[in-house]
Order: structure tokens, then sequence, then C-alpha cells
């Protein structure tokens, strides 16, 4: 049986045993927390964030300095949208647009602590499930997946062959906090152009790298399973608007970003239609406070 506890002065505290609750529009049941408690934010001054410690985390040296323990999830100042970004994304490189979050949902801040039931073995997709059991049971979410197809760029090796250098020491370690160098970007001006530095990168965040400068869905269709260490120099477009530029270029024949990624990276982009995952609040209320 599930127990909420509600206590006055706007803080409500959720306390979770062990069982299972059926999801919304599915037969199969969801693990759940063993505790788990949601607050509405009232502190100020602090950074918003969130992440699930499973035993097959994976963490920058920088983020593990913030990281959970092993088996909690934590998040703070965190939307609805927030949360259900974090909880039905299928991989920390997917970034699947939300439709249906509107007015609360994308405005009340929320805490939340939660903590499985046996924290030593339970993975990160185990927690997310149980982070979408607590969401569907608290907040009566509702959502669907829908798949749609939009115009975009599939990205290629050319026939040469990738110029993509491997990040060393990439491979995860069981249980802990694996400090694996991954998925860091930073875009810089050069001289009136763009540099582009990243470590760690897997295939699929590069090619939301990609998709984010060109602003549309791109999807990999290379061969490529590692993580990369990457940079790259191109010249802007009009209209460009990621990443800082200063100066007046001393190249302005300098290459085109999709040129760039063809003769510095060794990958072409093919224009052509990809899937594209979208995730549909259907019904959410908000939790109750008394």
């Amino acid at each position: 049986m599930t127990k909420l506890i509600v206590l006055l002065a706007g803080a409500m505290f959720v306390c979770l045993s062990a069982d299972r609750l059926r999801s919304a529009g599915q037969t199969a049941a969801l693990p759940k927390f063993e505790v788990a408690t949601i607050k509405p934010t009232r502190s100020q001054g602090q950074v918003a964030e969130g992440r699930c410690h499973g035993v097959d985390s994976k963490y920058s040296a920088t983020a593990a300095a913030s990281a959970p323990p092993l088996g909690r999830c934590r998040y703070t100042l965190a939307t609805l949208r927030s949360l259900v970004f974090f909880a039905y994304r299928e991989s920390p490189e997917q970034n699947p647009t939300i439709l249906g979050a509107e007015g609360w949902m994308t405005s009340e801040l929320y805490d939340i602590e939660a903590k499985a039931d046996d924290p030593a073995t339970a993975t990160e997709a185990q927690m997310k499930l149980m982070l979408q059991s607590l969401l569907r049971e608290q907040f009566h979410l509702e959502v669907h997946v829908e798949v749609h197809e939009e115009p975009g760029f599939a990205l290629h090796e050319v026939p040469s062959g990738a110029k993509l250098k491997a990040t060393a020491g990439a491979e995860p370690k069981p249980g802990g906090l694996n400090q694996t160098p991954m998925g860091g970007t930073v875009i810089l001006p050069d001289n009136g152009g763009r540099l582009m530095k990243g470590n760690g990168l897997s295939m699929a965040r590069l090619a939301n790298f990609v998709g984010g400068i060109l602003g549309r869905p791109v999807e990999n269709k290379t061969d490529l399973n590692g993580l990369y260490d990457v940079t790259l120099n191109w010249t802007p477009e009009v209209g460009e608007s990621i990443g800082p530029a200063s100066g007046n270029s001393t190249d302005p024949a300098g290459p085109s970003f999709v040129t760039a990624v063809r003769e510095q990276w060794g990958l072409r982009l093919d224009s052509e239609k990809v899937p594209v995952h979208v995730l549909v609040i259907d019904h959410a209320e908000k939790p109750p406070q008394n």
C-alpha cells in the first residue's frame, strides 16, 4: 500500500513502499522508490539540476562532484516539464520535443529526493522507471510517445572514412562514479569564426550538436560506436546564432559548417526525413499540498 503523508506549510512528503504501480495506459507495472519526497521549491539562489545515480551511471569529473549518492535521484528547481524530460527520454543523447506542457507545468518548481529499494543494484534505467511511477502517482501524469517524420539530415561517413579521434580511457567502470570525460562541448569565438571543442562525445550526441547548429533534426547513420574528442572550425552563415562571435573574420572565405563537418570530421550530411521523438502530456494535476 502506498502511503501519503501531507504536512502543512506547503511541503509534502511522500513515503513509498516497494509495491508496484500500474502505469497509465499500459498493462505493465512499474517499479517504485522505497522512499521519496516531493516539496515545492522555497529557497532562493539554487541552481536547477537533476540526475539519478545508478550502478551504471557515467559522470564527467565536474558532474561527479554534485552527483547524488548511489541509488538515489535528486532534482532541484524542477518543473513538471523538466521532470517528464528526464524520466521519459530514452537516453542522455535523446532530446525529445515535449507537447502539452502549459501553464503551471512550466513555471511551478519542485525539489525531489528519492531512494531505490536496493541502492547497490539499481540501474539508471530502473530508477527512471521509478521516477515515471512517482510522477504518475503524485501528478496523475498521463503521457504518450509519438514518432514524427520531419525534414532533417542523416549523418554518414565519407567514403574515405571518418577523421575522429577516439577518447582515451572512455570505458565505463561497473558501480561507483564512472568519471568518463563524456558529453562536454564548448563553442568559442575564433577571429570572427567559430571554434567548437568537444570531448567524450558519442555519435548520437555529436548528431544532436550538429542539429542544434543547423536548426534541424539530425539522425546518426554511421557505424561508429565509440566516444570521440573533436574540434571544428567554421565561418558562421547569416542568421546563425549558436555560440559567440567577435571581431572581423580574417578568413571570410572560411568553410561553412556543413563543409567543415565533411572536411574536418570526415562526415557528410544528406537531406532526408528523419524520425523525431515527441513526448505528449495528455493529463497532469498539481500534487496535493494540504
